[in-house]
């Protein structure tokens, strides 16, 4: 059975030789698709995530957010957990010291988690299942484990991140539904003991 870390190594690689303009097309594509979803046109407070340059971009989104007047929120890391923080342009996030974009902690602009109606989760891979493989640092792990998380939850992610099946452990939390630029994945059971090919 091919190991998390193994599976993260490999898609790194393979990541990292997409150009950004086929990055973009694959996530206006994505953006798209997420827009027509029921649990898009539902929610009134959005999560989105601030994307790696590998990762889907979802600033693609923020048209639609406007338009239909929904309120996003980012996370910014607080300790070992994700604090999400509203904000009204992409603009207002700033590098950290973890070389990721986030937003500034204030604390009216604090959101909590359990009035987010829909949360895009990132990942360097998931399974058709729902299933997640992280970066490693465990952050959307402890998210997605909290029973005060009502979101519908959203793997996004290319087409080639997503698997049938992936090594799953007793402690990971799947996700209601995955995007790629080829749409919304055929919802399969979730395999706890099959590893992907890759």
């Amino acid at each position: 059975m091919t190991s998390k870390e193994e599976l993260r190594e490999s898609l790194r690689e393979k990541l990292r030789t997409l150009p950004a303009e086929e990055i973009a097309w694959k996530s206006y594509l994505i953006c798209d698709w997420i827009q027509q979803l029921p649990a898009w046109k539902e929610a009134k407070i959005v999560g989105l995530f601030a994307s790696l340059p590998t990762e889907p971009v979802t600033e693609f989104l923020w048209d639609g957010l406007r338009e239909n007047r929904k309120k996003v929120c980012y996370p910014k890391v607080n300790g070992e957990n994700l604090s999400f923080i509203l904000v009204s342009d992409p603009t207002e996030l700033v590098v950290s010291r973890w070389q990721l974009r986030e937003p500034v902690m204030r604390e009216p602009n604090l959101q909590a988690v359990e009035k987010i109606d829909l949360l895009l989760v990132p990942g360097l891979a998931f399974s058709t299942g729902g299933m997640r493989l992280g970066r490693g640092g465990g952050f959307y792990d402890r998210l997605l484990a909290r029973e005060s998380v009502r979101a519908y939850k959203l793997g996004v992610c290319f087409d080639m991140q997503a698997f049938p099946e992936l090594p799953v452990e007793s402690h990971d939390i799947a996700v209601n539904a995955v995007v790629t630029e080829s749409g919304i994945l055929p919802r399969t059971a979730p395999s706890s003991s099959h590893s992907a090919s890759i």
